[in-house]
């Protein structure tokens, strides 16, 4: 088991999961997680002014939940898959990443490479 926290998403929300793996197969590994989601969203979208003030934005805190595969291509090259899930406040129109503004969507899709340099 792994306890996993990612920070700094592409999506808008962080993410701390504990990880199972499921499954092991020679050089991919398969896992499901659950745990908790924290994003910034803005709501009222209608509205100019929630889009360029403070206006209309929150902060929520939820369930996660993912499932995912990894796959060691060599020793130093890795990719990575995974579908999460985020239970989103219900007026939710855009999550907060970084300076720009994302479509609330509690389902995504994320694909990584890794290199590791040791």
């Amino acid at each position: 088991m792994q306890l996993v926290l990612q920070r700094h998403r592409v999506d808008g929300a962080e993410l701390l999961t504990l990880r199972v793996p499921i499954a092991s197969f020679s050089t991919v590994q398969t896992y499901a997680g659950a745990g908790l989601n924290r994003a910034k969203y803005v709501s009222d979208a209608s509205d100019g002014q929630a889009l360029t003030t403070n206006y209309g934005r929150h902060r929520s805190l939820g369930a996660a939940a993912e499932l995912g595969a990894e796959w060691q291509v060599t020793r130093r090259l890795a990719m990575s898959a995974d579908l999460r899930w985020i239970d989103l406040a219900g007026d939710a129109d855009f999550l907060r990443s970084g300076d720009s503004l994302l479509a609330a969507d509690p389902v995504s899709l994320g694909v990584r490479l890794g290199w590791r340099f040791r």
